[in-house]
């Protein structure tokens, strides 16, 4: 055997055994990560190695960080488009709230809404789909992506969850959005996963033949069992909406009770499926929380409990494991030179760095990170790999 072939065969063991080292330690694509948080990921990912994978659950938010921008908006604007629901009905919504401009049309009341409280924003919206059935809701949904109207989802954010998933760490997904509008827009964006991992704003639904009764959509999927959206439109997708100021509203405390019903179903899903290796609430830690609206916790001074963000309640379900990750996606505007607007979401980005500060107040051992992605205007859905201006990292 010659030198040169023996060269030969150890260069290319090595490059094989560096292939393997780097799979198994975590590695993800690039991609459009800048290079403080991709380090910052792909370190908590081989953390993550010392742990049994089921006992952990990574909790995310929906818009904005799963896929940018805002499911609601593109299904409303739809649904006023093709005579699903009439503007004067839209408008309606809003109108004990804010006082009525000439000429504003309903879309445009959305906004202020939530600007005001958006814990009444969230409740208020999802009355503009009452008297829709869920096969319906399914229609807008399809329209809405003929139109070109749906988000476009974080091919970054979609390999690192697929890499926790194939390991099987539990991944919840918590969204503000109404509850229908999360199964399909998650399949659309790539991700093939059970209803039981879901959460969004409730709604109430009822049989048209039954008068009087009314359940929560969250209460029928899981108490009957449901597994996918295409089961849920097979037996109950002749169910009408029916939205009223319920109170329910999945924001700040309610994340945290979002994750944590996530969290139950996984122990009872994998105590079914791993029979011999049983596990139970008390067990399960928090490894991750991304999301973009986060804000600080009221219950310390300094953190006005008024602030937006609904994310932080996530980070508040579980005990976090030594060196979890809480990522915020940095909300951007692209525009047409190349140049990325940060101006417009920079207070949420404060108060992510001061949630960040109260987290490390109360000796949460935890990693913060921060990444650019473009929610709209040019580039919208890909994440830029330039870095976060020192002033607005954690």
């Amino acid at each position: 055997m010659s030198k040169r072939y023996l060269l030969s065969a150890l260069s290319a063991a090595i490059i094989i055994l560096t292939s393997l080292s780097s799979a198994l330690a975590g590695e993800i694509p690039r991609m459009g990560w800048n290079e403080r948080t991709y380090e910052a990921v792909t370190e908590w990912l081989d953390r993550l190695e010392a742990y049994p994978p089921e006992r952990l659950l990574v909790v995310v938010d929906c818009d904005n960080t799963v896929w940018a921008d805002d499911i609601e908006d593109a299904m409303l604007k739809t649904a006023l488009a093709h005579g699903y629901t009439s503007e004067e009905k839209a408008y309606t919504l809003f109108a004990d709230t804010l006082p009525r401009k000439a000429g504003e049309k309903a879309i445009d009341r959305a906004k202020p809404l939530y600007d005001l409280d958006f814990l009444i924003s969230y409740d208020r919206l999802s009355m503009a789909f009452d008297g829709l059935t869920l096969n319906q809701v399914q229609e807008i949904f399809e329209q809405a992506k003929k139109d070109g109207r749906l988000p476009a989802g974080y091919d970054e954010v979609r390999a690192v969850l697929a890499e926790l998933m194939d390991r099987g760490v539990a991944v919840g997904f918590v969204s503000a959005s109404i509850f229908f509008n999360v199964p399909p827009m998650l399949a659309e964006a790539g991700y093939d996963v059970p209803l039981w991992q879901m959460e969004g704003l409730d709604i109430f639904v009822q049989d048209p033949r039954d008068r009087d009764g009314s359940v929560l959509l969250s209460n029928l999927v899981q108490s009957k069992g449901v597994k996918t959206w295409k089961e849920l439109l097979r037996r109950y997708g002749h169910l009408k909406l029916r939205a009223r100021l319920s109170g329910v509203a999945n924001t700040r405390e309610g994340k945290s009770a979002g994750t944590l019903s996530v969290a139950a179903r996984h122990v009872q899903e994998h105590n079914r499926r791993f029979p011999g290796n049983k596990i139970s609430m008390s067990d399960l830690k928090l490894a991750g929380v991304f999301g973009d609206n986060f804000a600080p916790h009221s219950d310390i001074k300094g953190a006005d409990p008024h602030l937006g963000g609904n994310d932080q309640g996530m980070a508040r379900s579980l005990p976090f494991i030594d060196g979890a990750l809480v990522l915020n996606i940095y909300r951007a505007v692209g525009l047409e030179d190349g140049k990325l607007d940060l101006k417009s979401k920079r207070r949420r980005n404060e108060n992510f760095l001061a949630l960040a500060r109260q987290l490390r107040r109360l000796n949460t051992k935890a990693t913060f990170a921060n990444q650019i992605g473009i929610y709209k205007g040019a580039g919208r859905g890909t994440f830029s790999p330039k870095p976060i201006p020192r002033s607005q990292r954690p």
